[in-house]
C-alpha cells in the first residue's frame, strides 16, 4: 500500500492492511484540521489499483461555553426564586477546532448536592418535578466530536418557592368601632418576602390602594379616619 502524506509508517514500510503511522509534532498545519489519506494497491505485476481518500479531522481544540440562562426571567445577581416546579436550562456554545461539539454532560445540583447526571446533544434542558423550598442550579461540560472536553460552567442558583405568602391583620379585632385615629398592625408570613401592598376600602370613596413595597411588610398602619371613612363610620 502507498500512501501520499507526509507521514511516516511506525514499522518501516506501508505494505499491510493495516498500519500504524505518524506525523511530524511540530508540523501544526499538519496535525489541525482536515486532512485526507489516499491509498492505493499494487501487485507483483506492477498493476495499481485507482487511489481511495478518506478525509479525517484533528482537533486538539476544547469547546468553550460562554454563557448559561433560565426561563425564571429573574435578574437577581444573587440567588433567584421561581414560583413553577419546573426550570428550563439553556447555554451558547462553540468548538474553534475543525469537529463540531457533539454532547453536554450536565450535573443537576439540589442543595448542593449531586442529584441527577445526564448527556444532552441539545443547548437546553428541562428539569421537572423539583422540590418546594429547594435550592437548584446546574453545571454543564460540553464534548466534542473528537473527544475534547471543555472547562464546566455552572448556573445561576434557583430557589423553588411554591407557598404563597399568609397575611394576618393583628389588631383591631373584627367589629370594633373607632372615634378618632387607629392603628391597624399585620404580619406577613413567608421566607421569600419580597414586597407588600395595602388597600383600604369604605363605602364612598375610591379604595386607597398602596405601591408595592418592602417597608410595607410586617408593618403598623396609622388610619385617619377623616381621610378614610365615611360619616357613618363604616
Amino acid at each position: 500500500y502507498l500512501i501520499w502524506t507526509d507521514a511516516d509508517p511506525v514499522d518501516g514500510a506501508f505494505n499491510e492492511l493495516i498500519e500504524d503511522w505518524r506525523s511530524d509534532p511540530n508540523d501544526d498545519a499538519f496535525i489541525k484540521g482536515w486532512h485526507n489519506i489516499c491509498c492505493r494497491a499494487t501487485d507483483e505485476e506492477d498493476n495499481q489499483a485507482e487511489e481511495t481518500c478518506e478525509a479525517f479531522c484533528i482537533d486538539a481544540e476544547n469547546p468553550i461555553i460562554d454563557y448559561i440562562i433560565d426561563n425564571t426571567k429573574d435578574c437577581s445577581e444573587d440567588v433567584k426564586y421561581w414560583s413553577g416546579d419546573e426550570i428550563t436550562w439553556s447555554w451558547s456554545a462553540y468548538d474553534e477546532g475543525c469537529s463540531d461539539i457533539d454532547y453536554y454532560i450536565i450535573q443537576l445540583y439540589e442543595d448542593d448536592d449531586l442529584v441527577d447526571t445526564i448527556k444532552n446533544s441539545d443547548a437546553e434542558k428541562t428539569f421537572s418535578e423539583l422540590a418546594n423550598g429547594k435550592k437548584y442550579y446546574i453545571i454543564v461540560t460540553p464534548v466534542d466530536k473528537a473527544g475534547n472536553q471543555g472547562s464546566s460552567m455552572q448556573s445561576d442558583s434557583i430557589i423553588i418557592d411554591l407557598t404563597n405568602p399568609a397575611v394576618e391583620i393583628t389588631s383591631p379585632e373584627e367589629g370594633s368601632w373607632f372615634k378618632e385615629d387607629f392603628i391597624v398592625s399585620e404580619t406577613d408570613d413567608d421566607e421569600n418576602l419580597l414586597e407588600c401592598q395595602i388597600e383600604i376600602q369604605n363605602n364612598e370613596n375610591e379604595p386607597y390602594v398602596s405601591e408595592w413595597d418592602s417597608e410595607l411588610c410586617n408593618a403598623d398602619f396609622n388610619l385617619i379616619l377623616d381621610s378614610y371613612c365615611s360619616e357613618d363610620g363604616t
